[in-house]
């Protein structure tokens, strides 16, 4: 399926980035346990290429990835490293993981470094386009009373990150991760 058209773009604050007004969520390219959809298969590699064929003609260059998405990192950086040149943007997240069926969270200095280092190995990246904190339901106890933010800043100095958000659960949250992020979802 071949679609022209391009989607306006934004900005993702002062970082150079700009990114499509619509993304691409990978949630379903690695994990269909403990989701809010009935039971599915995960598609095989061919199928999600096909799918990146159609963002990119549709000028979409946005696509989010979490650890907390299962096996989604690996697929992407693998898909991604197979395609000539990619477009694309991806943002990933850290403080959230999936285990053993479950969603835990981890806002410490040494689990936010040991994140992003292995999001760099799953995703074949020598940096992170962006990364997003991926916030409890206390999103204002984790931008208040974490590290994650400030930790993030010191890997995004060192290089591994290019620009950092939240991903906030309340317009409290919001309103705080504007003022202290590059980007908020």
């Amino acid at each position: 399926m071949e679609i022209t058209m391009t989607l306006p773009t934004l900005p993702i604050s002062h970082t150079g980035i700009e990114v499509s007004r619509l993304g691409l969520g990978t949630v379903k390219w690695g994990r269909n346990q403990q989701v809010k959809y009935p039971a599915f298969e995960l598609p095989d590699d061919s199928t999600l290429h096909a799918l990146l064929d159609i963002a990119e003609s549709a000028g979409l260059n946005l696509l989010d990835t979490a650890p907390a998405y299962g096996i989604a990192e690996e697929r992407l950086g693998k898909i991604l490293a197979e395609r000539r040149q990619s477009p694309f943007v991806v943002m990933t997240k850290t403080g959230e993981e999936f285990i053993n069926g479950m969603s835990c969270f981890d806002f410490s200095v040494q689990h936010t470094e040991s994140s992003v280092i292995r999001s760099l190995r799953r995703l074949r990246s020598e940096a992170l386009d962006l990364v997003m904190v991926h916030c409890s339901a206390n999103d204002l106890g984790v931008l208040d009373q974490t590290p994650v933010l400030e930790n993030l800043q010191k890997l995004r100095d060192k290089g591994h990150i290019r620009a950092i958000g939240v991903s906030t659960m309340t317009v409290e949250g919001g309103l705080l991760a504007v003022e202290v992020s590059d980007a908020v979802m």
